[in-house]
């Protein structure tokens, strides 16, 4: 027995023609149709990646904190500080002393970082922003650390950060998203495709809403809240 249900982009792409009567079951798609098919479920991961979905693309990164360094690029080569794929957003920061006590980090927007009057003072950071390019992340940290070296930084940024998802490169990918997803996904590209018969494609697009629903209220972190009196 097995909880995983492994799949690749050729199948999901198969299912959607399928679902929407543009295929029957058993009969293989053409070339053009697994291009159209695969650049629409491409599309719609991306779609998926901008309302924030995918718990499974969260994971912290270290940047050590020195050279009086303002800013810190994140990127997906060892020309920027950090070297990993660039972060869609930062959900959270801490900065870790020489001695790994952590202390959480306010972020601040990047126009209130802008209107810092000193943005070189020196001491123990308490606040960030984060600016997303079209290639790469800069996290601007203010109070600065004047370490001389990596190695000797008294603080370490610990940063909490949702990554891109990786796109299915061909039809025989894997991709990059759990299997739980997989049917809300079908759907949603059935629902795309330019093709099919009428009665299933309002089926489908009767459905589809539904299982993308299911899907965003359940692909979340669960925390607490805490209410405290006032006094």
């Amino acid at each position: 027995m097995s909880t995983v249900l492994s799949t690749v982009a050729a199948n999901i792409i198969k299912d959607a023609f399928y679902l929407v009567g543009a295929a029957d079951m058993g009969e293989a798609l053409s070339a053009d149709e697994s291009a159209v098919g695969l650049r629409f479920l491409n599309s719609f991961v991306k779609h998926l990646q901008s309302r924030g979905v995918q718990l499974h693309t969260i994971s912290d990164i270290e940047i050590p904190l020195y050279g009086s360094k303002q800013s810190y690029t994140i990127g997906p080569d060892a020309s920027y500080d950090k070297n990993t794929g660039r972060p869609m957003r930062i959900i959270s920061a801490r900065r870790r002393d020489s001695d790994g006590y952590e202390l959480p980090l306010m972020e601040v927007s990047r126009e209130d970082y802008k209107n810092l009057p000193i943005k070189t003072t020196v001491g123990a950071p308490n606040q960030y922003a984060f600016e997303k390019l079209a290639a790469y992340g800069v996290v601007y940290i203010w109070p600065i650390s004047d370490a001389a070296t990596a190695e000797t930084a008294d603080y370490t940024l610990v940063a909490t950060i949702q990554r891109a998802v990786d796109i299915f490169d061909t039809n025989e990918d894997a991709g990059d998203l759990p299997s739980e997803m997989h049917l809300a996904i079908t759907y949603c590209l059935a629902d795309m495709l330019p093709c099919g018969t009428k009665s299933a494609r309002a089926d489908v697009k009767n459905k589809a809403p539904n299982y993308l629903a299911l899907l965003l209220s359940t692909d979340q972190e669960t925390t607490s809240i805490v209410v405290q009196q006032g006094r």
